[in-house]
């Protein structure tokens, strides 16, 4: 069943930041990222949401594929313009996280959690992933595309395909026929979020952040280009940093980039 935009409209909370959200629906497309991109090239994109039905060529982190070709599921770009330091948006990736927690908590999704740095599980499952590519305009200007690929009904075929254990919102009774419901939550949600995060800093997070931090208390493995790090993981600092304190005793931080995040397995 394709997405109906009437109904996701009607949803919206239009007032506030939600009055400048511009919807585009679509049966197919390569990439809802990349149709936010190309769309960049003529017109000012702030506010502009893409969702699809199916897209055959979508990027995960890392360059790995996200897609999804089956309509039953959930695929949303957001485009945002923040008018704050470069820098200062490293963390963006998690406060997507926490946005889709919040409103998964508030569908009775109380297991929900967020993996640094931009993955969304149900106990050791992963629900959603979020892909975030900026266009800077200034040191203190930039475009931001969130992608965010939600599984509400996997089938057989796309889950053999999946190289990790996946959840998805069916094991609640949710069908494709909520996605309208639930993409509406994620819009209104995600951009009241990033208005907080724009005046206030990923440091008004952090105690919600601590909350449904899926590695707290655990001892976890890095893998950063050729360097295996291995220590207790301490959260996130105020920039969206990894905080690992190694065997030395010493704690470190690490941010974005080609990085893997592993739970040590107990032996």
């Amino acid at each position: 069943m394709a997405l109906n935009k009437e109904k996701i409209v009607a949803q919206l909370n239009l007032s506030g930041p939600q009055d400048r959200a511009q919807l585009f629906c679509f049966e197919q497309l390569d990439s809802t990222n990349r149709w936010l991109l190309d769309q960049s090239k003529n017109t000012d994109i702030h506010g502009h949401v893409c969702v699809a039905d199916s897209q055959t060529a979508g990027a995960g982190r890392g360059g790995k594929l996200w897609l999804a070709t089956d309509a039953k599921n959930i695929l949303l770009s957001l485009a945002y313009r923040f008018d704050m330091d470069l820098a200062k948006l490293s963390g963006l990736s998690l406060i997507a996280g926490i946005a889709i927690v919040d409103v998964l908590h508030e569908l009775g999704v109380t297991d929900a959690a967020v993996k640094w740095p931009n993955d969304v599980y149900l106990g050791d499952a992963k629900l959603a992933g979020i892909l975030i590519q900026t266009q800077k305009f200034s040191p203190m200007s930039s475009m931001t595309i969130t992608g965010i690929g939600l599984n509400v009904e996997l089938d057989a075929a796309s889950r053999q395909m999946i190289s990790q254990p996946v959840a998805q919102l069916s094991s609640y009774g949710f069908t494709a026929q909520d996605r309208e419901f639930i993409v509406a939550k994620l819009i209104n949600q995600l951009l009241l979020s990033y208005q907080q995060f724009e005046s206030d800093g990923l440091g008004s997070f952090i105690d919600k952040w601590n909350e449904i931090d899926y590695l707290k208390h655990q001892r976890v493995t890095l893998y950063q280009a050729n360097e295996v790090i291995s220590g207790k993981y301490l959260g996130i600092n105020d920039d969206g940093a990894l905080l690992i304190e190694l065997s030395d005793n010493t704690i470190k931080s690490y941010y974005f980039g080609e990085l893997s995040v592993r739970r040590e397995i107990s032996r």
